[in-house]
C-alpha cells in the first residue's frame, strides 16, 4: 500500500496515474482496496494446506501433534521430540519454523536447499522497494532537470528582452533630439542617412 501510494505521488506531477502491474491509466488517482496480487497468493496457499493437523515425525504408534518443524532435518516435531534442538548444540544451527504440513514447498527446487518462507519474502519484498527507489529518483532527477531547463530557458529569453529594451533605449535617445529640432532640412537628411545605413545591414 505505501509502495503504490508513493508512485502515485510521483505520478500526480505527471497528471495521470498509472497501474504499477499492468500499466492501465487513470486520469484520477484510484481509491485503494485490497492487493490483488497477495490475495491471490494467499487463496493459492489456502487452497494447498491441507485441514488436517500436523503430527509428529518421530513418534511410534499413536502420533502426537507437532508443535515445530525443522527446515534442515525436514520433519515435525511434537513437545518431546524438539527437545534435541534447544539443547544439543549440533541442532542449535538448524532453522525451526511453526509446524508446516508444506514443507516440501519451502524447498529451493533448484538448490535443494531449505528456504524459510519468511526470509524468502523479505528478500523479494526488499528488491521490489530498491526498484521502486531507483524509479522514484529517476523520476525526480528528470523533473529536477526539467525545471532547471524551464528556468535557464526563462532567464535567457529574459535576457534577451532586456538587451532588447537597452537597444530600443539607445535608439531613443538618438531620436529625441531630432524630434525637438527646427530644422527640418537637418531632420529629414539624419532620417535619410539612418535609413540608408539600415538598408547596407
Amino acid at each position: 500500500m505505501d509502495c503504490i501510494k508513493r508512485c502515485w505521488d510521483v505520478d500526480f506531477y505527471r497528471g495521470v496515474y498509472s497501474c504499477p502491474t499492468c500499466r492501465t491509466t487513470f486520469n484520477q488517482r484510484p481509491a485503494l482496496s485490497r492487493s490483488t496480487v497477495l490475495a491471490g497468493i494467499l487463496g493459492g496457499m489456502k487452497q494447498k494446506v491441507p485441514a488436517r493437523p500436523v503430527t509428529c515425525d518421530v513418534c511410534k504408534g499413536r502420533k502426537v501433534k507437532a508443535i515445530q518443524s525443522c527446515l534442515v532435518c525436514m520433519a515435525s516435531y511434537c513437545q518431546t521430540h524438539v527437545r534435541p534442538h534447544y539443547e544439543s548444540k549440533a541442532f542449535k544451527i538448524h532453522k525451526l519454523v511453526k509446524a508446516s504440513p508444506i514443507l516440501q514447498h519451502q524447498i529451493c527446487p533448484q538448490h535443494h536447499k531449505a528456504l524459510a518462507a519468511v526470509e524468502n519474502s523479505d528478500r523479494i519484498f526488499t528488491e521490489i522497494i530498491r526498484s521502486i527507489q531507483n524509479i522514484q529518483a529517476e523520476v525526480r532527477e528528470k523533473i529536477r532537470a526539467q525545471k532547471n531547463k524551464e528556468v535557464r530557458d526563462a532567464e535567457n529569453h529574459i535576457q534577451m528582452l532586456e538587451q532588447e529594451i537597452v537597444k530600443l533605449q539607445k535608439e531613443n535617445c538618438k531620436v529625441e533630439p531630432l524630434l525637438r529640432t527646427e530644422n527640418h532640412v537637418y531632420f529629414f537628411k539624419v532620417l535619410k542617412k539612418k535609413k540608408k545605413k539600415k538598408n547596407i545591414l
